[in-house]
């Protein structure tokens, strides 16, 4: 017994030195309770501060409103309870009976808080995380809202285009039924028609409808040229040269610039040396028409339109050959030569002028004997009016009849009777 007591004693010195151990610690314990309380208010208003910027960042989503809200009560608690556990604290200081149970449980507590509190801290960043996320879908949101709203104003567009095409489908749906209904009766009418005509159509055929089959056209030629010859066809070629030929020979001979005797006017002078032209043309013109007809057996179409179309070509020829000479003198001859010369390459008189080069086809509308070869054509061979080209022939003989007037008026001016006085005619010279 006594030793058991002694036993008892000495353990329960140790205990009580333990328990002075313990209670040293839970002194400190107390200490960095008070110090964790002390502290708590700071960590709550941080955590108020986190819950507002929560709160502040989700303001456009009711479920995050929702959960910052419910992190501030959470946090809240977390507050209270340390308030709870340093009141609880002190009263382990006070009733050291409870020390020990109260002991393992703080133990516990803190245990607990201290496993729970990484999975606090990983929420908080998922929650942080998630933030960020919100924050970038609500701003690719707004982004893309004014396209969204495009899309759906072209959605709804379309949707109306679709409802009006359907309505015109069936409007046209209609109207093919109505064409279908009229296209049966129609065929129906046709199929009767074609019975019909079928009927009508029955042919007793002869000899004559196996002609008509045989052949059931027949030919006709006509020729729009009587040019029996080769003569007959180089004719307007040959009478033109030739009366151009007799306009230079004449104005070689002749002289068609000295009056015989003073004239009274540039146009009484100008008549005088007309008058022995106007002979000498119908002379030539009298004798190729005869020539042609008496020994080579030309025979015209139009006789006399062809008597009239050489009197007009000659007439032509002796007014531009008879100007030249009468303003240049020898030079003008050799320029009528020239004139000639391009003539026989231009009037295409020998061959169709498109044979020929780009200059002869450039100059052949301008040449007079175009036309003097082309109206011989009309009345020896073909038969058709030649009125144009005589016309044109004319127009020309006019025009330089009338300068060769103007250039003898400009001359009367120059000569006076005196130089008809004492001269024998024929003698006279030019003033």
């Amino acid at each position: 017994m006594a030793t058991a007591i002694d036993t008892l004693t000495i353990n329960a010195d140790t205990l009580s030195q333990h328990l002075a151990t313990a209670n040293s610690g839970l002194s400190a314990l107390n200490t960095g309770l008070q110090t964790l309380a002390s502290k708590s208010t700071q960590l709550t208003s941080g955590v108020s501060q986190l819950a507002d910027g929560a709160g502040t960042l989700a303001a456009g989503t009711q479920a995050l409103h929702t959960k910052g809200n419910s992190l501030t009560a959470g946090t809240t608690k977390l507050a209270s309870g340390s308030s709870q556990l340093a009141t609880g604290t002190q009263q382990l200081t006070t009733k050291n009976q409870h020390l020990t149970s109260g002991t393992a449980q703080v133990t516990a507590g803190l245990t607990t808080l201290a496993q729970q509190t990484p999975a606090l801290k990983q929420g908080v960043t998922k929650l942080d995380t998630g933030a960020n996320k919100l924050t970038s879908g609500l701003t690719t949101l707004a982004t893309n809202g004014p396209r969204l709203t495009s899309g759906m104003q072209t959605i709804l567009a379309g949707n109306q285009q679709a409802t009006a095409g359907t309505r015109k489908l069936a409007t046209g749906a209609e109207s093919v039924t109505t064409g279908t209904a009229k296209v049966q009766t129609g065929n129906q009418k046709l199929a009767t028609s074609l019975k019909k005509a079928g009927d009508r159509a029955t042919v007793h055929p002869s000899q004559l409808t196996y002609r008509q089959f045989a052949k059931p056209t027949t030919t006709s030629h006509t020729e729009r040229d009587d040019a029996p010859n080769n003569g007959t066809g180089m004719a307007p070629y040959m009478v033109s040269v030739s009366l151009f030929v007799g306009a230079l020979a004449f104005n070689m001979m002749f002289d068609m610039y000295t009056p015989r005797k003073y004239p009274r006017s540039g146009v009484a002078w100008w008549t005088g040396k007309a008058s022995i032209m106007g002979a000498f043309v119908l002379g030539e013109a009298i004798l190729i028409i005869s020539l042609l007809e008496l020994i080579d057996g030309l025979a015209p179409v139009h006789a006399w339109a062809t008597f009239v179309m050489i009197l007009c070509t000659g007439a032509a020829f002796m007014a531009i050959v008879y100007w030249l000479n009468l303003v240049l003198g020898r030079p003008g001859a050799f320029f009528a030569m020239i004139l000639m010369v391009l003539q026989l390459g231009g009037s295409a008189g020998t061959y169709p002028i498109q044979l020929s080069n780009g200059f002869f086809n450039a100059i052949h509308p301008w040449l007079p004997m175009t036309y003097s070869v082309n109206g011989l054509r009309e009345t020896l061979m073909i038969g058709n009016t030649a009125l144009p080209e005589m016309g044109m022939l004319l127009g020309v003989t006019v025009a330089f009849s009338g300068l060769a007037v103007l250039f003898y008026a400009r001359r009367h001016g120059r000569i006076s009777a005196m130089d008809f006085t004492d001269k024998v005619p024929g003698t006279q010279t030019k003033s």
